[in-house]
């Protein structure tokens, strides 16, 4: 079993059938460079119909993970860096798809990295597909162990999976 490498403008993209309101998945993931010299995208809500964000998982150069909302503006920003080169973490993210009382929420190795509520992750139409990506050309992500879960009836990020771990059985993956 192979991890998924993705590399500036790479995309793994899964696709829902219809318009939903809540998203939950979670992934294996290692980055090459924990703090980029650019800021690196790694998780997206998108709609289908136009690929426009809804919200996205951004790494600062700093290391720390921030959330943007629909229209791109910071709405948090994880208290210390996320990440370590070369580590495997396993995440988990819940979004809830709104104008005005959305949220997406980041689970890092089982702990809570950052969360913002009451802010829009609607753009117009709801979540349709959850994207996992390298935006800059700073690092290489690897994904791996990747489960996504819509639903129109409410769910929290409490029915998440975890606790998990990703354990490299090969090394170097």
């Amino acid at each position: 079993e192979y991890a998924a490498a993705l590399v500036a403008g790479d995309a793994l993209r899964f696709e829902n059938p219809s318009s939903v309101g809540y998203f939950l998945g979670g992934f294996g993931f290692r980055i090459t460079d924990s703090t980029p010299s650019a800021a690196v995208i790694f998780c997206e809500g998108r709609r289908a119909l136009d690929d426009t964000a809804n919200w996205q998982l951004r790494i600062k150069t700093t290391g720390e993970v921030e959330i943007l909302d629909s229209l791109g503006v910071v709405q948090a920003t994880s208290a210390a860096a996320a990440f370590l080169d070369n580590t495997w973490h396993y995440c988990e993210v819940f979004s809830f798809a709104s104008s005005t009382v959305g949220e997406v929420v980041l689970y890092v190795d089982g702990v809570s990295s950052v969360e913002a509520v009451n802010i829009d992750t609607l753009n117009t139409a709801g979540v349709t597909r959850f994207v996992l990506t390298i935006s800059a050309s700073t690092a290489t992500g690897y994904f791996d162990d990747i489960y996504d879960y819509t639903s129109s009836s409410a769910m929290s990020i409490a029915d998440r999976l975890t606790p998990s771990t990703v354990t490299a059985h090969q090394p170097g993956n």
